[in-house]
């Protein structure tokens, strides 16, 4: 006999389905207005490589030699990409390549939303479930992430989902069991996943003891065997895969990064990147939400410490991936792109904070019609600049750096990941390139132009130059001053660009530079 609905679940339901299509929606019907970024074009066609080995599916297709051709990219295992080719194989029918990709990034970041959604909600209320979803939605640098097709968003959902399984595991067998197969599906995306367990082992046996071993074996036994299974270039090289794989990781190349004025190319930025970082590109509202929860947290665990497990998770969960970052050694660069993963506890932390304050001032006598100013207030601050830095809201800084304008002043880097050169510039060069022209570009992805020729947004006879080596007719700029050298810092401090694009909110703040010989 099938037990009646709970009306509760179906409500909570109802809301996560209706906040999982407003995110996808904002983001799908939205996915072509950034450029493409670097790493996109990498896993095009790595998703591209995979597609073809599942459509000439044959008896061959097991061998050692054609998994070993098709599978062993040692920097990052398959499921990303496999998410991205599925996108193609779902969505390229009916809309270009680029846009059937980022649709894909669009349903993962809908789901992370209405899985945060869910989980504050069960820990808490509705009300703060809400918050923390729209919270994690206005955050500018996550809103511009969610609309590109790269490792990101799965990282980040994966994430969230393995700390909500092992949480929801402390009293439930079967999320304890999907607590190990997302822990799984996150070791199979990226290295990240591997982390989980150095603070989920911690807080499981400091607040819950022996309940929370189940949870620890279903992630030691069920993660690996998920990590195995789905990289079939382990079915042939279990150990020189896994070497290969971690070796990649440990002999990374160090990516040039400006900060705070200075230019960090031999050594990675300083220990206290991720935490500058992270202020100066967070709105204030959160930043103040999460300092309010912070103090409660610390407040009830002296009172009885037992009493905040939930807010030791949430911000354990917040501070690993920050931490992680300002170890000494491991490269730091891209702002907060390699921390998103802790951004949507971030949310959940902030959520709490500021209803805190809402409520008691909402209890103060005849500050009701305040309240609701305040509440319409904070959500016009963080409304606006997803708003008007559409769609470049990688280039965001917040309040505390003083907007994109002030973190130029200071010493930041502009933008990083080559977005700014989107349909526009390329509308230029269309138009502008003699033909077999050639353009240069500064600061820009390898295979990001060799993608746009794939698919017809370029013209066919303009060919890529190199700044350095060759003659070029035109020289396309991005403003990552890290990978500037004193000749690109030249020519932009000596040389008006025949085409610039813009940030209008910062007061023309340029984000793509053209030049032409």
């Amino acid at each position: 006999m099938n037990r009646p609905l709970n009306p509760r679940a179906a409500r909570r339901a109802l809301i996560a389905a209706a906040v999982f299509a407003v995110a996808a929606a904002l983001i799908a019907f939205t996915a072509r207005d950034p450029g493409l970024t670097w790493d996109e074009a990498i896993y095009f066609g790595r998703a591209a490589q995979y597609l073809r080995w599942f459509q000439d599916l044959s008896a061959d297709s097991f061998s050692a030699v054609a998994i070993a051709r098709t599978w062993a990219a040692p920097d990052h295992p398959p499921l990303g990409s496999l998410w991205i080719a599925a996108s193609f194989t779902v969505f390229g029918s009916f809309c270009d390549m680029i846009t059937a990709a980022r649709l894909g990034a669009a349903m993962l970041f809908g789901l992370a939303v209405a899985a945060l959604f869910l989980w504050v909600a069960a820990r808490r209320d509705e009300r703060t479930g809400l918050l923390a979803a729209g919270l994690f939605l206005l955050m500018p640098r996550v809103f511009a992430d969610a609309h590109f097709a790269n490792l990101e968003m799965m990282t980040l959902l994966l994430w969230l989902l393995t700390v909500a399984a092992f949480e929801r595991g402390i009293e439930s067998r079967r999320w304890s069991l999907l607590c190990g197969l997302f822990f799984g599906l996150a070791l199979l995306t990226k290295i990240n996943g591997a982390f989980l367990p150095l603070f989920l082992a911690p807080w499981g046996l400091l607040f819950h003891g022996r309940k929370s071993l189940r949870n620890l074996l279903c992630m030691a036994l069920i993660g690996p065997a998920v990590f195995v299974l789905g990289w079939p270039l382990l079915w042939h090289f279990p150990v020189t895969g896994v070497k290969a794989y971690l070796l990649n990781k440990t002999q990374r190349m160090l990516i040039p990064v400006h900060y705070l004025g200075t230019t960090w190319r031999d050594t990675p930025a300083p220990w206290h990147y991720p935490f500058v970082m992270l202020a100066a590109t967070t709105p204030l509202p959160i930043l103040a939400g999460v300092a309010v929860a912070a103090v409660r947290a610390l407040r009830r665990a002296r009172a009885r410490w037992r009493d905040a497990a939930p807010e030791a998770l949430t911000l354990a969960a917040f501070a690993l991936p920050v931490l992680l970052l300002a170890m000494p050694g491991v490269p730091k660069y891209d702002g907060i792109r390699l921390m998103l993963p802790a951004l949507p506890f971030l949310a959940a932390a902030a959520a709490g904070g500021l209803l805190c304050l809402w409520d008691r001032l909402r209890a103060s006598p005849g500050r009701k019609a305040l309240s609701a100013a305040c509440a319409g207030a904070l959500a016009l601050w963080l409304l606006l600049p997803v708003l008007l830095f559409h769609p470049y809201q990688l280039a965001y800084y917040g309040e505390l750096a003083g907007g994109p304008a002030g973190a130029r002043r200071l010493g930041f880097e502009t933008t990083y990941w080559g977005d700014t050169f989107d349909g526009k510039a390329l509308q230029f060069l269309n138009h502008h390139v003699p033909e077999n022209g050639t353009v240069a570009f500064v600061a820009f992805g390898e295979f990001v132009w060799r993608s746009y020729l794939i698919t017809g947004d370029a013209r066919a006879d303009i060919s890529q130059a190199d700044f350095d080596r060759d003659r070029w007719d035109y020289l396309v700029v991005i403003p990552r001053q890290g990978m500037w050298d004193d000749r690109v810092r030249e020519l932009v401090a000596t040389r008006e660009p025949v085409w610039v694009n813009t940030l209008p909110a910062a007061g023309g703040l340029p984000l793509c530079l053209i030049y032409r010989r």
